[in-house]
């Protein structure tokens, strides 16, 4: 069916046609004038009935158009009705329910037994620091540039498996801190003479892989902020013992440190 354009397009044709006509039978251009005005009337009046024609065809699409949206919003509104009250719906919400108490029991099982086996060895782990505590601050005196070198090597992934474990780290720390703080005070000569030695080594690797290190802090804060609140008491009580071999090894690393501190700064107050 032709519609208003395409009439416009082949009586444009014809009139272009008619106008070479007339040039090459030398009428001029008051010929081609007139006939141009009588095609401008002869095409406004096919624009005007094909514009009619067009305008009765998008009213009967429009309501065909309104019929079948009012049928299928009518049928969809039913399947979600069905899907939301009838079998369909319940058997989804029954199917996340069961699946999500599944989720919660198998949380619950497993973590329990976690909490249990760290409470258990929590204790031996303080008493074995103890009993070989000064072995310990001898071997870190042998072995420490070899430590400070696998940290730099392993600094980042560390790091990581602190973010992820941080938070359980922080309450076993708040479980049993008071035993750590009471081998760092019998300990703690040792380990700050052990540092005094390595301490160049391990501010080096702390540069390194501080950004990292930073970020796990921040993520984890307020879990080690909290414990560290709980056995703040026995943490000071054992710098206060040892504060003052601690002074002699950040009075011969204090540059060291300031300057770490420094390039890390921002890190740490994000």
């Amino acid at each position: 069916m032709l519609n208003g354009f395409h009439i416009y397009i082949i009586l444009s044709a014809l009139w272009c046609i008619l106008i070479l006509i007339l040039v090459a039978r030398g009428k001029g251009w008051e010929g081609i004038s007139e006939k141009l005005g009588e095609g401008r009337e002869g095409i406004s009046e096919k624009l005007g009935e094909g514009r009619e024609g067009i305008s009765e065809k998008l009213g009967e699409g429009r309501e065909g158009i309104s019929e079948k949206l009012g049928e299928g919003r009518e049928g969809i509104s039913e399947k979600l009705g069905e899907g939301g009250e009838g079998e369909g719906g319940e058997g989804i919400s029954e199917k996340l329910g069961e699946g999500g108490e599944g989720i919660l029991e198998k949380v619950g099982e497993h973590g329990e037994g976690i909490s249990e086996k760290l409470g258990e060895h929590g204790e031996g782990i303080s008493e074995k620091l103890g009993e070989h505590g000064e072995g310990i601050s001898e071997k870190l005196g042998e072995h420490g540039e070899g430590i400070s070198e696998k940290l730099g090597e392993h600094g980042e992934g560390i790091s990581e498996k602190l973010g992820e474990h941080g938070e359980v780290i922080s309450e076993k720390l708040g479980e049993h801190g008071e035993g750590i703080s009471e081998k760092l005070g019998e300990h703690g000569e040792g380990i700050s003479e052990k540092l005094g030695e390595h301490g160049e080594g391990i501010l080096e690797k702390l540069g390194e892989h501080g950004e990292g290190i930073s970020e796990e802090v921040g993520e984890h804060g307020e879990g080690i902020s909290e414990k560290l609140g709980e056995h703040g008491e026995g943490i000071s009580v054992t710098l206060g013992e040892h504060g003052e071999g601690i002074s002699e090894e950040v009075g011969e690393h204090g540059e060291g440190i300031s300057e770490e501190v420094g390039e890390h700064g921002e890190g740490i107050s994000e």
